[in-house]
């Protein structure tokens, strides 16, 4: 009686590249889409997050007469008369210590968008620090600077157009040519002379979905007075932080 014996064939080279091609194809084709949705996702916390510090801010405000918390006191306490620098930002104490900390849960993770962690240290200029908060409050909401020469604009009956004044937005981590001279230092965001286009000082940031790759021409999202959440290039920083009353 014979036997057979059963041969088993293998794939060659020539097969397995052929897999290799197609998978590799493929993955070109999805990783684009995986990583948009990623964006997606980032940016919807993000946004959500604003929400939420505009629901504290208001509730601060129930609580005090109208009044917003100060733009260089809303992450630490009013005790100082300056708002505490970027590098600061190391330091969990100057949110603890902040107005509306309380009113946010006292939930230290909601003031740091997933994307601005992942982007801050794009040009490398932070080396190891990591910042607890990527956000800042509009400056007008702290008469926020010498060079303006306004009351502050922190009582709510004051606002001619909430619709269209930002309240607190993401700020920009390195300077945007011939948009922004500072990057973010204090909290708050101070854009400069709203008819002086040379007068730059601070902007809203290049945060989420860069065309192109080019980390200068992104977006950052924003909180308005009357609740709305928005997003808007660093160009535009100047148009949604002025009060109308001042433009």
């Amino acid at each position: 009686m014979g036997t057979h014996t059963r041969v088993t064939r293998g794939f060659t080279i020539i097969e397995l590249l052929v897999v290799c091609s197609i998978i590799t194809l493929l993955l070109a084709i999805l990783l684009p889409s995986i990583q948009r949705a990623q964006a997606v996702a980032e940016d919807a916390k993000c946004r959500a997050q604003l929400r939420q510090f505009h629901s504290a801010m208001t509730a601060y405000a129930g609580d005090n007469f109208t009044v917003l918390p100060g733009s260089l006191e809303w992450v630490r306490g009013a005790q100082y008369s300056f708002g505490p620098s970027w590098w600061e930002h190391t330091n969990r104490q100057n949110i603890t210590e902040g107005l509306i900390y309380n009113y946010v849960g006292r939930q230290d993770d909601v003031y740091l968008c997933p994307t601005f962690r992942g982007v801050y240290n794009t040009t490398g200029r932070y080396k190891n620090r990591v910042p607890l908060t990527g956000y800042s409050m509009n400056g007008f909401f702290h008469g926020y600077g010498p060079w303006l020469n306004v009351p502050p604009m922190n009582r709510m009956s004051r606002i001619a157009a909430p619709s269209r004044l930002m309240l607190i937005g993401e700020d920009a981590p390195w300077p945007i040519p011939n948009i922004t001279h500072y990057a973010l230092n204090d909290c708050n965001l101070a854009v400069g002379q709203y008819r002086n286009p040379a007068h730059l000082v601070d902007s809203l940031g290049s945060i989420h979905f860069w065309q192109n790759g080019d980390p200068n021409r992104g977006v950052a999202d924003m909180a308005f007075v009357d609740g709305h959440v928005d997003s808007a290039p660093p160009s535009q920083s100047k148009e949604v932080a002025w009060p109308d009353d001042y433009k």
